[in-house]
């Protein structure tokens, strides 16, 4: 029987990692009773069973302040397993300092395998190269995780029940050229790209669901002007012939008093009446076609918190394009307009509550950032892109 043996972190991937990777017959984890919340055991215990397949789970509580407690549970724990027969290896990958000092003195004075794995990288790190190495005598394994996977390590869930329209049906040929063809004409000035989706939206009949738009001159009108996105009726004008011409829209007419054309497509619709839609379509296609990711998704709910009364979720964000390499998620924000430092703060906040300490953070922008919000997208480790 192959027993992994370590202390339990607050970032979840760091307690599974080896058992994706190798198959572990059982799992002990040492930890202070303040870190190991019945949340986030049950949280380990399910992704443990359900993904590892692997049932035999313990934890054990102790106080990390006593080293010697410490290597008297740790010297007691390896006695007992070897005693019936197991091989016990030790997993540093996460853990308090003095737990892995512990660890780490009674490997070496034992003889006990020893490593940790470099989560970013997704490589295995030996630590004692005088026992006998863990990918030498124990099944290796690969068990790849997707995006739903690591929101459930976080406590969270995808709602897929809140998907837009616009954003299915992403692996469809047409769908990509009418993204292109849609982004060859807003990509060049989003800020007035921004103005025409506003103003469409004003004039349009309220409460339409059809694919045939009639838009009032007269509100059109009154939503452009000087200083406004839009200087006049022409611009907009501009833009819908545009579309016509990619064939992106159809049947357009002008009279004395309505527009009016017809969408080409679900996702013509939402890219213009949604302003950032075009946006995240292209950061999200960009990322697809680039061949780096396990997996990519776009406009993605998530739901976290504990409450009966909502399948036991409760409080509910988006993040525009998600993206997983290895164990690694990517969240990124794409704002077409304007950004203020509260879009910063909700970018960390959500991918730090999804992704935790390894969670890589992007903000994708059409407009460069004033100077004091770039250095705190700096502080906070946001990559800017700007389109």
């Amino acid at each position: 029987m192959n027993i992994n043996i370590e202390f339990f972190d607050k970032e979840p991937i760091e307690n599974i990692v080896t058992c994706l990777n190798f198959k572990m017959d059982k799992v002990i984890f040492f930890g202070q009773k303040d870190g190991m919340t019945c949340e986030a055991k049950e949280i380990t215990e399910t992704a443990l069973r359900d993904i590892c397949d692997i049932s035999d789970i313990s934890f054990v509580e102790l106080s990390m302040k006593d080293i010697d407690r410490v290597l008297q549970v740790i010297t007691s724990t390896v006695q007992r397993e070897e005693q019936q027969g197991g091989k016990c290896f030790f997993d540093l990958t996460g853990g308090a300092d003095m737990a892995l000092v512990a660890m780490g003195m009674y490997s070496a004075s034992h003889n006990i395998p020893m490593h940790r794995y470099d989560i970013v990288e997704g490589e295995l790190k030996i630590l004692n190269t005088k026992a006998m190495r863990i990918d030498q005598c124990v099944e290796s394994r690969q068990i790849p995780l997707t995006i739903d996977d690591l929101i459930r390590l976080h406590g969270g869930k995808v709602d897929y029940t809140m998907q837009k329209e616009s954003k299915d049906n992403l692996s469809d040929p047409d769908t990509r050229r009418d993204v292109e063809k849609i982004w060859q004409i807003a990509g060049p000035n989003m800020r007035k790209w921004n103005g025409f989706s506003a103003a469409l939206k004003t004039a349009r009949q309220p409460g339409n669901k059809t694919d045939t738009e009639e838009i009032s001159r007269e509100k059109i009108c009154k939503s452009v002007g000087i200083g406004r996105p839009l200087e006049d009726e022409n611009v907009f004008m501009d833009y819908l012939n545009a579309l016509r011409a990619s064939g992106c829209i159809e049947n357009l007419r002008k009279d004395s008093q309505w527009i009016s054309f017809r969408y080409g497509s679900n996702t013509v619709r939402g890219c213009l009446l949604e302003a950032g839609c075009i946006l995240e379509l292209h950061t999200y296609y960009e990322r697809v076609e680039s061949g780096l990711y396990d997996g990519c998704k776009i406009g993605t709910h998530l739901k976290w918190g504990l409450n009966s009364r909502d399948e036991g979720y409760l409080v509910g964000n988006e993040i525009d394009v998600l993206l997983l390499r290895g164990y690694v998620l990517t969240f990124i924000s794409c704002k077409g307009g304007d950004v203020d430092q509260m879009d910063l703060y909700e970018l960390d906040t959500v991918a730090s509550r999804f992704g935790g300490k390894y969670a890589r953070r992007e903000l994708v922008t059409a407009n460069p950032l004033e100077t004091h919000h770039d250095q705190r997208a700096e502080e906070m480790n946001i990559t800017v892109i700007c389109v």
